[in-house]
């Protein structure tokens, strides 16, 4: 999908129905994602580089290749991750929750977790805090301290989501990370808005889990949402393995982009663009300013028919072109506006990378696959060498 950002400013006037539809399809999406998407890397030639100008009937027609290449990983975050695991140690918790599921799901997610970057943080809370670990990445410590979780004592929520905020907001690195709650209850309580509001402000992020069939759905759905989270609900405590899963995949954001869309802009004297390979979505030719604008969307799902562009996937774009003006070293491109424009796994615009510039030179009289000279630069002194050998051989 492409957005509004990714097009070409094209007189309105002109292509209302080009901008409409790129309008519907970007409204797909708004979830941002953590981390930043790793950027594909694109190379562009154009071959022959010596043409005849447009109508010579004879070498008059470059190739032009524009080759695309994915980048990133599945499974790694862009960015540090420092979670913090609040757990209900109610005594509900003894009967949803007998084998201690919650527990093992836990320190399964820890055993996700990178020491030499991300950090982890338990919130033990019944009606109050039974205990609490400041965040560590002491893995072995902190998969001790959830074990350590009980099932004794009543349920308020607020008191467990604002010491895991106290947490957080004494989260002791300086650089960026990605900030989150994990929280699970299995019962009803106290509950603020505001605390979560507050979470929300602070950039944190709280995925809620409700165990069992008297879990508060409202309140944990309403922290997930205030603060871009998720919400799970785990009917069993079987469950939990699985959304621990999901929720690691949420926080490790797929760093590959998505969606990679190729937006190429030939200068006005670059004409009769055709016999494209893969045939493009759009071509539009500017009347003011005489450019071509041709567009390509996903182009990740030409070879296998996902979006995504991981590192392996090359997708490889050609057409032949004209060019109706004689010169030396003409670009081809208009840059910077030709663009590829990618997304993140949720759908969300995440940046652009620029088509590099290819360069031909245009004249009367090339013959086919025939180069312009260039006069070597060890032309000149070679020839001065010559030249005084020469003299001083008649001097002898």
């Amino acid at each position: 999908m492409i957005n509004k950002s990714k097009l070409y400013k094209l007189s309105a006037d002109m292509f209302l129905v080009a901008i409409l539809c790129i309008v519907t399809i970007s409204m797909v999406g708004m979830v941002s994602a953590n981390g930043v998407i790793a950027e594909p890397t694109v190379e562009k030639t154009a071959s022959p580089t010596n043409i005849n100008v447009a109508g010579s009937g004879t070498n008059d027609i470059t190739t032009v290749t524009i080759e695309v290449t994915g980048a990133g990983s599945a499974t790694t975050t862009s960015v540090p991750m420092d979670v913090i695991f609040a757990i209900d140690s109610s005594g509900s918790m003894g009967s949803n929750d007998p084998a201690e599921d919650r527990l093992t799901a836990a320190k399964e997610f820890v055993d996700k977790m990178d020491s030499t970057k991300d950090t982890a943080g338990v919130v033990s809370w019944d009606s109050n805090i039974d205990f609490f670990e400041s965040l560590s990445d002491d893995f072995s410590h902190i998969k001790d301290r959830i074990d350590d979780v009980d099932s004794s004592g009543g349920t308020n929520l607020d008191v467990g989501l604002t010491k895991s905020i106290e947490l957080l907001d004494s989260n002791p690195r300086s650089g960026a990370s990605a900030e989150v709650i994990i929280f699970l209850s299995d019962g009803q309580g106290t509950y603020y808005h505001s605390t979560a509001q507050d979470a929300a402000d602070k950039g944190y992020t709280i995925y809620s889990i409700g165990l069992g069939g008297s879990a508060p759905d409202a309140d944990l759905v309403d922290m997930a949402n205030t603060t871009g989270g998720k919400f799970y609900s785990s009917p069993t405590a079987e469950n939990l393995d699985d959304i621990y899963q999901d929720i690691y995949s949420e926080i490790a954001a797929s760093t590959i982009p998505y969606n990679v869309d190729v937006v190429e802009i030939t200068q006005d004297y670059i004409i009769d663009e055709g016999s494209f390979n893969i045939v493009p979505d759009n071509i539009v030719e500017d009347p003011v300013n005489g450019t071509t604008i041709i567009t390509w969307l996903n182009i990740g799902a030409i070879n296998d028919a996902d979006p995504d562009m991981s590192a392996d996937e090359t997708v490889t774009l050609t057409f032949e072109a004209k060019c109706d003006r004689t010169g030396t070293r003409l670009p081809v491109d208009v840059v910077p506006d030709a663009k590829v424009y990618y997304d993140d796994s949720e759908g969300t615009d995440a940046g652009s990378v620029n088509i590099p510039q290819a360069y031909i030179t245009v004249g009367e009289n090339i013959p086919p696959n025939e180069e312009i000279p260039e006069f070597p630069t060890v032309a000149i002194p070679m020839i001065a060498i010559i030249g005084l050998a020469f003299i001083f051989s008649k001097r002898e």
